[in-house]
């Protein structure tokens, strides 16, 4: 057992693929439904409507959708084909609103959806380190929506989901991407304020130092909001440990580049 006062791990006994299987390609063989298309096509839809912000001064309030989207695109058994053509429909209306030349132009690329293809076909490093960047924003999002319901958000985080998915679409190698997780962790943490989970509460005042900790907190990979929270941990320079069965959406290459700059400890 670990040490350190943070610890990963996946279900014991459990059949799961975990938490990154919910994130699947189109041509997984025996997955190919339509669920799963429309959960890629509202991945590169949200990458569009980063662009779209990224690439015009123009403003529209299309945070909700970004939110909303992320929130959903990792499936649960609450996942519905009518709910992914909701946010695509909503996607697409929000995306002409910040840049509407864009869809009488078509001579550039600068603001098209991203094609998940790409990712799929990328390697498994950078699979990996998108993974982990999906993932969070999944989490953060989660956060966020929390916050939003009640009237409260955070403008900082609001603005980051647009960062963060527009460097999941680009082609960005892992000293690039990098910043951008750190960010995120630590964005995480911000929106940890947010939830309304008393779980998230106790580890978010136990990380701010107004709770003594007393026992190792344990966390596994299966459950929702793990990655954000190692993530998190990370971004603030905290020791954590993993065991060495690693989940699927973190490989040994990524691993190993992680540990260069943080703390991670595996645990046989």
């Amino acid at each position: 057992m670990s040490n350190t006062m943070f610890y990963f791990q996946g279900e014991p006994n459990s059949n799961s693929l975990g938490y990154g299987s919910y994130i699947t390609s189109p041509t997984t063989q025996g997955k190919t439904t339509d669920l799963v298309a429309l959960q890629n096509e509202v991945i590169g839809r949200l990458v569009g409507l980063a662009r779209a912000l990224y690439a015009d001064e123009a403003y529209a309030d299309t945070h909700e959708i970004m939110i909303v989207g992320l929130k959903e695109v990792v499936l649960t058994e609450n996942s519905s084909v009518s709910k992914f053509h909701e946010i695509i429909e909503e996607l697409k209306k929000n995306k002409l609103l910040l840049t509407p030349d864009c869809a009488m132009c078509g001579m550039c690329t600068r603001t098209h959806d991203y094609q998940m293809e790409s990712f799929w076909n990328d390697t498994k490093e950078t699979r990996s380190l998108k993974f982990l960047l999906l993932l969070g924003l999944q989490t953060l999002a989660t956060f966020a929506h929390e916050s939003m319901l009640l009237g409260k958000e955070n403008k900082k985080i609001n603005d980051f989901f647009y960062k963060g998915m527009f460097a999941f679409g680009e082609d960005w190698s892992f000293e690039y991407l990098l910043p951008v997780l750190k960010e995120l962790g630590a964005m995480i943490f911000c929106g940890m304020e947010l939830s309304q989970s008393e779980t998230i509460k106790q580890l978010y005042s136990i990380l701010k130092g107004e709770t003594v900790q007393k026992q190792q907190q344990t966390f596994h990979w299966e459950s929702p909001e793990s990655v954000g929270i190692f993530l998190a941990l990370l971004a603030l320079g905290k020791e954590v440990s993993i065991s060495k069965s690693l989940p699927p959406f973190l490989c040994e290459q990524t691993l190993m580049e992680l540990r260069e700059h943080f703390s991670i400890q595996i645990i046989e």
